[in-house]
């Protein structure tokens, strides 16, 4: 069977995100996805075999199915909470972590379509 592609193309940069699908031809999608676009984008990545989108923000992590970016999300935000903003991440399938301002690393596993949890903590 053929392997189904997906083709994002994330921009962040000022005071928002920008998604945009290319299909045939590149279009906007923005609006129309569970992603935050009013929020800079710190690191994005696939997890889950390439099912799932994840979006680092400075306050939270959010997710889009790869399949359907215009549904709705498939698990709630994980809020990473006031004491410092995300400055930095890396995503590593099923993993992401976050570096944030004050020098601390934060690891989270997405370990199904419906539960991230955090690892260390």
């Amino acid at each position: 069977s053929e392997a189904t592609q997906h083709g994002f193309v994330l921009v962040s940069g000022g005071s928002k995100t920008m998604l945009l699908e290319a299909t045939d031809a590149i279009e906007e999608i923005s609006k129309a996805t569970p992603l935050d676009v009013d929020a800079v984008t710190v690191c994005a990545g696939s997890l889950l075999r390439s099912r799932f989108i994840v979006q680092v923000s400075a306050r939270q992590l959010r997710f889009m199915l790869a399949g359907s970016p215009r549904a709705a999300a498939p698990q709630a935000a994980v809020e990473l909470g006031a004491s410092a903003e995300a400055c930095g991440g890396s995503v590593c399938d099923p993993y992401t972590a976050v570096r944030f301002s004050d020098q601390t690393l934060r690891l989270f596993a997405t370990t199904s379509e419906a539960a991230t949890v955090e690892l260390t903590g």
